[in-house]
């Protein structure tokens, strides 16, 4: 037997570095979970905000205390009640929609969800926001592209990712009934 051999054989029976050698496999693994974990309820908690911002403002529409309201206002009152997004208004896109009784309008699953140069669709083609007839239903959608804290740890998070960018779309949903005056 070589030198060489027997120093390979001890080297094969030594046990020393062991543990180095699972943590180098474990750590990247269990980091990855981490931020993952942490990005998806970074994202539930801005989801939730938004819902909230919507509901406040959707509350004002139905109420009737925001009279002849324009796109942008809707943005300002939606992005002024929460202080958890950057460059809201930019990022913001607004949907109304007017339901028929016969309910065969109804907005499809897919949102008008544009990337941060959105251009408003507010159920007509004006800048000022057609909130209805009395007793008629409304379908407001609000759709925010936000960027990701970690872009890189969508383990569990992909099918909300809406980009390579690291961005992804949160989505807002509201109705509400018209009083009758």
């Amino acid at each position: 037997m070589t030198r060489i051999g027997r120093h390979l054989r001890k080297l094969w029976k030594d046990e020393a570095g062991t543990a180095s050698v699972e943590f180098v496999i474990m750590f990247p693994l269990i980091f990855a979970m981490f931020f993952a974990s942490f990005e998806s309820g970074y994202m539930v908690l801005r989801s939730a905000m938004l819902e909230r911002s919507l509901d406040l403002t959707v509350r004002d529409l139905r109420l009737g205390n925001l009279k002849k309201p324009t796109v942008e206002y809707l943005q300002q009152r939606l992005c002024s009640r929460t202080d958890m997004f950057e460059d809201c208004e930019r990022s913001l896109t607004i949907e109304l929609t007017r339901v028929n009784t016969s309910f065969n309008n109804l907005p499809t699953v897919d949102a008008v969800c544009q990337r941060r140069s959105p251009e408003i669709q507010a159920g007509i083609q004006s800048n000022t926001v057609n909130t209805g007839q009395e007793n008629e239903l409304m379908v407001v959608r609000a759709c925010l592209v936000v960027d990701a804290l970690f872009p890189s740890a969508f383990m569990g998070v992909n099918t909300a990712m809406a980009d390579a960018n690291g961005t992804y779309a949160l989505l807002a949903t509201s109705a509400f009934v018209n009083e009758p005056n």
